[in-house]
């Protein structure tokens, strides 16, 4: 299901950066890649059956690192 899900994430990247989209299609196309990008999220955490105090968790550090990058 993951590999599938992230497929798909792919092939929209490459249809968004493609340049051939209107902006329409684009915007539609950024929404497809955030829903599957949530569903892949969602998978992960039911493959490693993380809970919810480990998520939060997880966010906070991901959280500071992004801060230490910028």
């Amino acid at each position: 299901r993951i590999v599938g899900l992230v497929d798909k994430l792919l092939a929209y990247s490459r249809s968004l950066h493609s340049g051939r989209l209107s902006a329409a299609e684009a915007e539609s196309v950024a929404k497809r890649i955030s829903e599957a990008d949530n569903e892949v999220d969602n998978a992960v955490r039911q493959l490693y059956a993380i809970t919810e105090p480990e998520l939060d968790t997880l966010e906070d550090k991901s959280r500071l690192a992004a801060e230490k990058l910028s």
